[in-house]
């Protein structure tokens, strides 16, 4: 029961929706732990569904009397986001597009998302199917400036400031560095997007 309690803390959820398939144990018994605390430590670097295993301490008026291993496979129900409905390419993704089921996850947890995760405006990376499970990888926050959009740019040079448009070449979000090509040289040049609107190079 404490190894259960263990991995619904660590994943915030309900001790039922916790399985665990011990494959290896050492030999005690519970009257060994009686009147003894005892404290578990996961021997991985992150705590996961999964093959996973834990160092079980004994303790004794803050004396440790032993230490044990348990391997096991983790195997959880968990919260995810999944498509209500269809979601196009670019879409945004919010709460009247998705919704929450419980499925089991027996690999790492951050490959999946949760109702948590549909904060800022997200949309879209590629077609999601009604009923689809929704991966970090189908989404990204909406950008400020979109590819190929035109915006002003400001060329400066010591105290010299020129001002004239061009495009840039992927979406991106303002404190980002763009490549934009000038509509009237066609050059292009490396700048940082200011605001939706503006892009500042330093010819320096």
């Amino acid at each position: 029961h404490k190894i259960t309690d263990f991995y619904a803390d660590a994943f915030n959820i309900p001790n039922n929706d916790v399985n665990l398939k011990v494959y290896h144990t050492p030999q005690f018994n519970e009257d060994d732990l009686k009147g003894l605390q005892v404290t578990l430590e996961s021997q991985s670097h992150n705590i996961s569904p999964g093959y996973q295993t834990l160092k079980l301490k004994t303790w004794q008026d803050n004396q440790l009397k032993k230490s044990y291993r348990v391997t096991m496979k983790v195997i959880i129900k968990y919260p995810v986001l999944i498509a209500s409905e269809k979601i196009s390419y670019k879409n945004q993704i919010n709460s009247d597009n998705t919704k929450i089921k419980n499925i089991k996850i027996t690999s790492r947890i951050d490959k999946y998302m949760q109702k948590s995760d549909l904060n800022g405006e997200l949309i879209s990376t590629q077609l999601i199917r009604k009923g689809e499970i929704i991966h970090p990888s189908m989404v990204k926050q909406k950008p400020d400036v979109n590819r190929g959009e035109e915006v002003n740019v400001h060329l400066i040079s010591g105290s010299i400031l020129i001002k004239t448009k061009g495009r840039i070449h992927r979406d991106c979000r303002v404190g980002e560095s763009v490549q934009v090509t000038l509509n009237k040289t066609r050059e292009r040049l490396k700048g940082e997007i200011q605001s939706p609107n503006l892009i500042l190079v330093n010819l320096q």
